[in-house]
């Protein structure tokens, strides 16, 4: 491996930043895949009704949990994180 890959990969902002957009990455590619399964069983103006909720939906899922989901990543305590998991959970339920 090219010394600047290994000391860039060792770096621990990288790491973060590719967990992160590997993470996402995979998260979009199956919304896409099971948008292709959707589309094929309803019809055109189901898939814009289902395509209208959905998007009204996730407006109120973002103003609802607050972006609580993203505050225990900010604590490197194991501890802590574990005691922001529950603010977390019951703002989405």
């Amino acid at each position: 491996m090219h010394p600047f890959l290994r000391k860039l990969w060792q770096n621990e902002f990288f790491k973060n930043v590719t967990t992160l957009l590997t993470g996402t990455g995979l998260a979009q590619l199956v919304s896409i895949l099971i948008y292709l399964v959707i589309s094929r069983f309803y019809s055109e103006e189901d898939f814009g009704v289902f395509g209208l909720y959905m998007n009204i939906l996730n407006i109120t899922i973002l103003f609802s949990t607050a972006k609580y989901e993203l505050r225990p990543s900010c604590f490197p305590d194991p501890k802590r994180r574990r005691f922001m998991f529950w603010p977390c959970a019951m703002s989405s339920a």
